[in-house]
């Protein structure tokens, strides 16, 4: 995000019903966030129609995560 805005863009995030949590990383002018829905496609609206149309978003990475649980 832009230099300065991290507790902006953070809060910004946060208003999106999809965002469930996240936190600004120190000294990097970052931001990371969870996000969920019922599938990729969806994330990817999410990311693409929402996070990166925010004031302050300079790019995104979106990295998926799969959670296994033990029978």
């Amino acid at each position: 995000c832009e230099r300065g805005k991290e507790t902006e863009t953070m809060n910004n995030l946060k208003s999106i019903a999809e965002v469930i949590d996240g936190d600004v990383l120190s000294m990097t002018h970052q931001v990371i966030c969870n996000v969920v829905a019922p599938s990729y496609n969806e994330i990817s609206d999410v990311v693409t129609k929402k996070i990166r149309k925010l004031a302050g978003i300079k790019g995104t990475t979106t990295l998926n995560v799969i959670s296994h649980k033990p029978k």
